[in-house]
């Protein structure tokens, strides 16, 4: 038996002393540096059978691991603090050119997840040490964090910080370091790491825990490039693969259950299709020269969709595998753009590292930036540049309603911080900031600037021959602060004079819902490049900035503007809301009406956008907004239909309840939505409801089948749904989202009571969805309603409907005096009944502005011309 077990099965080798430390100190403190990592790791996964002489319980679950790290004293100190999270140390060893020095005491502060190493003799400024630590981890932790096993694989995530519950490590960003990484397994399985494997040795002498002869191999990996401990990232599994190479010789594999690898191939014509992008994009091969894309177990631990790991992607399952009959078009797009992603960070993250979380924004911003370039000749219906305006709409969204926090803040600790906090805006919103920089610069300037950066990331993102319109240095840092360091975004009013040909600009914080917003140095003030178009030329996109409101108002003199309207922000490429005035506003609308090609269609998608936006919240009349949209009949580009849907479906649900106005509002409806229904036509499918279906027609069959059905239908589509519920296939989940969804279409009362009966029979993951669409769905709503009048609150068979006021979704329903007349006379028995009040409020004040109205301006026979 291996030394390490013995002295293991005969007592800890190491005092490790719980402690904790009274220094304000939730970051490393900077003393040390390390530049290699040797980690040798023999994960203990098998059955019981594997080990014999009693000792299946101590080995099963656990790993054995050894890290050898040699680091740099920049500073001198007495200790040596690292990371380590459910790590049972058994020995540590010190040694500075091969000799040894004395540890006084081992400790450890679970508060900051600190191991502390104190020398007999202090470390000095400018040597080199290195420090050997033998210990078992947990492989499964409570919150699946650090390693996970299961049927297939073993392995390990580590982002942002679970390095530390695989081996003790400096586990913050900056630390990067070389890896020599050691995985030892069983002779039938296979392991995978960020590297390429070097070679294999028998090793079945040294590590064999029975008699009987069985095998255990160990791989050694080619050593990584410099690269942060969050990267790291280790395999050991019986999985298929399928393999292709980039034009630069980059080895690309898609790993997967044996079951399923056949259904891989598009993830891999795209995962090699994506490299080859970026390498070329970059200018850089990738140093790995490999790329493994990782097929994990998506229903078991609670990861993200995908983890970034260098040289070693993982992927929830269902990102991977793809079926023609079973995977629609949204599916697979958001699937290759999750692999492109992805790919993108290997430069963008990887390569390029940021110091500290505080500035992962430009880590997700750049891989979410790029994430649809490499997929432009791939998924043609949605153009980068229009996904982007897509991203604008969500990000203006939450950053209007919520009290989101900047894309770049200083928080000191995971321990202390919800990481929704810390990462929730650096996705999209670091993307679009990123998008605004390279519309100032251009594309070709961008493109430059991130090829010497990511040759030398260590000097500053300063490119070169870059100046302003008036020809002066344009100091990006200093223009862009206003973005990252406050939260929010600004509405810019616009009014043109063209008697005196002079526009004025004034910005404000775009805070409809006067939230109150922490202080800030900028006082919610932005630097926003305006571009400035007419009807001459707001058919283009505009690259650069005509004028920069730099935290200040703006008066642009002696314009020369063709026709009778101007337009701000053409193709959308500042985050912004802009706000016209009466007049300006509705040369555009008329413009939009005579030829809307003239205007860009991001620049259509915002003016649309900005219209109901300003509109819901009383900013402009609801009428302005549906007199924009009166061109739609001619529109074919999907993003203005996009920009104006959530407040249309808002709307629709209000005024669905006033019986006078509704069949006026409908008939506007068709009269928009018919031109381009018939023109873009629906390609009959085929009679088998449920079996050839085109999957992109899907739900709306089952939904459209289902209302205008019988019971016995929908009895149909629940058996099928309970079907599909116990399959084992990721793409089954999405089938049952559809059929989820269109249950809650009947028409029919008594349908839909059976509908919520069976929801404690459905799946408990299910029950949350299946819950929501009754909740929102024409019908469904009222008969939930119905059921909570009829119990008087005494649903005790029913506890999932139990906050159904608290709702918006439901209570945003409510927005006739019938309606609040009811919730008045029912509600006070049932719980959040003073929620329920609050959240019809906004429904029933936009009734109160706007219903009369929109009543008479439809009403108008020149609006139906």
């Amino acid at each position: 038996m291996n030394l390490f077990w013995i002295l293991l099965l005969l007592g800890t080798l190491v005092n490790v002393k719980s402690w904790s430390s009274d220094e304000s100190l939730d970051r490393l403190p900077g003393h040390l540096r390390p530049f290699e990592y040797n980690i040798t790791l023999q994960p203990f996964i098998y059955s019981s059978d594997d080990y014999s002489d009693g000792y299946s319980d101590l080995l099963h679950g656990s790993m054995y691991g050894q890290v050898l790290i040699k680091f740099i004293c920049v500073e001198d100190t007495t200790r040596i603090v690292l990371h380590s999270v459910d790590l049972n140390i058994q020995t540590v060893f010190l040694t500075e050119s091969g000799s040894n020095i004395e540890i006084q005491e081992v400790l450890f502060d679970e508060k900051r997840d600190f191991l502390y190493i104190v020398a007999d003799s202090g470390l000095v400024q400018g040597h080199t040490y290195s420090v050997n630590i033998t210990y078992y981890a947990k492989i499964v932790d409570k919150e699946g964090h650090g390693m996970f096993v299961h049927n297939y694989p073993q392995g390990n995530s580590t982002a942002p910080n679970g390095a530390r519950r695989a081996f003790p490590c400096f586990d913050e960003p900056e630390y990067k370091a070389r890896f020599d990484i050691v995985l030892i397994r069983r002779h039938h399985m296979t392991a995978l790491s960020n590297a390429h494997l070097q070679y294999t040795v028998d090793v079945s002498r040294r590590f064999s825990y029975k008699t009987d002869g069985s095998s255990w191999m160990a791989d050694h990996f080619v050593q990584t490039p410099m690269m942060s401990t969050y990267l790291v990232c280790f395999v050991i599994c019986e999985y298929s693969h399928i393999e292709a190479t980039t034009s630069s010789g980059t080895l690309v594999r898609v790993w997967t259950r044996p079951e399923v690898i056949h259904l891989a191939g598009p993830s891999l014509s795209v995962a090699v299709s994506a490299q080859e992008w970026f390498e070329e994009y970059t200018g850089l091969q990738d140093p790995m020269q490999k790329m493994d894309h990782f097929a994990r177990n998506s229903s078991k631990y609670p990861f993200g969709a995908a983890m970034e790991n260098w040289g070693l992607i993982t992927y929830d399952e269902n990102l991977l595998v793809s079926h023609e009959e079973w995977s629609d078009s949204k599916q697979k797009a958001l699937s290759f753009k999750v692999i492109a992603h992805e790919i993108a960070h290997q430069w963008f993250g990887n390569l390029v590292t940021c110091h500290w979380w505080n500035d992962n924004w430009l880590t997700e911003g750049f891989a979410t930036n790029f994430e649809r370039l490499p997929l432009e000749n791939i998924i043609v219906s949605n153009s980068s540049e229009m996904a982007f305006v897509y991203d604008l709409m969500h990000v203006q969204s939450y950053d209007a309603s919520t009290n989101w926090k900047p894309v770049s803040w200083d928080f000191k600790s995971f321990k202390t911080t919800p990481r929704s906090e810390i990462f929730g805006q650096q996705y999209s919103k670091g993307a679009l900031i990123l998008r605004m920089v390279e519309q100032v610069l251009s594309p070709e300037t961008f493109q430059r600037g991130i090829q010497v950066f990511s040759m030398n990331p260590k000097q500053q993102a300063a490119i070169e021959y870059i100046s302003d319109s008036d020809g002066s240095p344009l100091i990006m840092k200093e223009k862009f602060a206003t973005w990252l360091y406050q939260s929010g975004y600004p509405i810019i009013h616009v009014s043109w004079d063209p008697i005196l040909e002079t526009i004025n600009l004034t910005q404000s914080h775009f805070n409809p819902n006067a939230q109150e917003h922490p202080a800030s140095e900028f006082n919610y003030k932005w630097n926003i490049p305006i571009s400035i178009g007419d009807i001459s030329n707001s058919a283009l996109l505009h690259y650069g900035a005509d004028i920069w409101m730099d935290r200040q108002d703006a008066i642009i003199e002696d314009v020369n503007i063709a026709g009778d309207w101007i337009m701000i922000n053409i193709g959308a490429h500042t985050l912004c809301r802009v706000h016209y005035d009466q007049e300006t506003f509705g040369h555009i609308a008329q413009q939009l009406k005579v030829d809307h090609q003239v205007i860009h269609p991001e620049s259509r998608a915002q003016f649309i956008g900005d219209a109901f936006t300003l509109a819901q919240y009383g900013v402009i009349s609801a009428v302005n907004a549906l007199e924009a949209i009166q061109y739609f009949g001619k529109e074919r580009e999907g993003l203005p239909w996009i920009a104006s849907h959530r407040q249309l479906q808002q709307w629709i649900t209000w005024i669905q309840r006033h019986a006078d106005t509704w069949p006026l509002f409908q008939g506007y409806l068709r009269k928009l939505v018919d031109p381009v229904y018939n023109e873009i036509g629906w390609h009959k499918p085929k009679y088998d409801l449920f079996d050839r279906v085109s999957v992109d027609q899907r739900y709306a069959v089952f939904c459209f089948g289902i209302r205008h059905g019988t019971h016995d239908d929908w009895e149909f589509a629940y058996e099928r749904f309970q079907l599909l519920s116990t399959s084992t296939f990721a793409r089954a989940k999405d089938e049952m989202k559809s059929l989820q969804k269109a249950l809650a279409c009947s028409s029919d009362k008594e349908t839909l009571l059976r509908y919520i009966a069976v929801i404690n029979d459905m799946p408990q993951s299910t029950h949350y969805y299946s819950l929501s669409y009754l909740l929102t769905s024409q019908d469904g709503r009222w008969a939930v309603w119905d059921m909570l009048k009829n119990t008087t609150g005494n649903i005790s068979s029913y506890s999932y409907l139990d906050n159904v006021l608290s709702k918006y979704g439901f209570m945003i329903g409510f927005a006739s005096d019938e309606d609040y007349a009811e919730l008045m006379e029912y509600g006070p028995s049932l719980k959040y009944f003073q929620r329920a009040e609050y959240l019809t409020s906004e429904g029933r004040n936009w009734v109160t502005n706007n219903l009369q109205a929109i009543h008479e301006w439809l009403s108008d026979g020149e609006v139906n011309r």
